[in-house]
């Protein structure tokens, strides 16, 4: 069947799961509706999808729910509000698991040409659509990393999920498990050289207090602004990821609360910019 008309398939399928109300009682119902678009064929189209002020040009998964918000224009509108607002021409942006870079495109848009993205994608398919989405919006001061952010270099198994939002370290009933490169997002700024990291954006699927834990360094060195979604499913993981930001003087704000997700900002303090500062010296 062709990619299109998938996609046609696809959307009249998430628009019926969006049309019913969050009650407890239908969870089976949508479960069934998510998992319904899940099973249609791995194929990608390409979209012109709202993005910012603007457009972007974007190859989606036909069997991917949260995709299909994309083209509607209905994606996180509360992140994209504070990315918006945060992120600045010049700045350099982490995007720690970028997915398909929805994101990362919207960040390299923002901070122009004299600035840099940085997009970290653990699974290697979804990487390449990543890196797909960059060149169809020919954006070349983004760049895409492909592997797991968590506190340890070396290798992790990743659960691939049906829908790439799922994928993760945690994810109980995957496909199929994949070894990929695991790295520290402090490690990964040595490596490539930052002089400066002013915005970072996490969404990791229950590993946020794992990513945080690997960047204590950039965080007292360069005192970002972060965003960060965290997934209440994973046993302590809220309160892990508060201990750290409090622990390196970041004030925290929670954006909006959906179930068992939240969306925490975090901006530094003037305690944690003096200790940038004392660090730099």
């Amino acid at each position: 069947m062709p990619p299109l008309v998938l996609f046609g398939i696809g959307m009249q399928i998430r628009r019926m799961r969006l049309a019913l109300p969050e009650k407890t009682s239908l969870a089976p119902i949508c479960r069934t509706l998510d998992f319904l678009c899940c099973s249609l064929a791995p194929k990608c189209v390409l979209r012109r999808v709202p993005c910012g002020t603007g457009f972007c040009m974007f190859w989606i998964r036909v069997n991917d729910p949260s995709h299909y918000d994309l083209a509607r224009g209905f994606y996180e509108p509360t992140m994209i509000a504070w990315l918006n607002e945060n992120t600045k021409l010049g700045d350099t942006f982490l995007d720690i698991g970028a997915n398909v870079g929805y994101y990362a495109v919207l960040a390299a848009k923002l901070v122009g040409p004299t600035g840099l993205v940085i997009a970290v994608e653990a699974d290697p398919n979804i990487a390449e659509i990543l890196r797909k989405n960059l060149e169809a919006n020919h954006l070349s001061n983004a760049r895409v990393i492909s592997g797991a952010a968590t506190d340890f270099a070396g290798t992790v198994r990743v659960g691939r999920a049906p829908a790439s939002g799922w994928t993760g370290l945690y994810y109980a009933t995957p496909e199929e498990w994949i070894d990929v490169p695991a790295f520290t997002v402090d490690g990964l700024s040595r490596s490539l050289g930052l002089n400066q990291v002013n915005v970072v954006k996490v969404d990791v699927e229950g590993a946020e207090a794992s990513v945080l834990d690997g960047m204590t360094d950039v965080l007292k060195r360069f005192t970002p602004r972060l965003l960060i979604e965290v997934h209440r499913t994973h046993s302590g993981v809220e309160e892990h990821v508060l201990k750290i930001l409090a622990a390196h003087s970041f004030e925290t704000e929670i954006l909006d609360s959906v179930d068992a997700t939240m969306h925490v900002a975090a901006t530094p303090t003037l305690k944690s910019a003096i200790g940038e500062r004392e660090s730099a010296q």
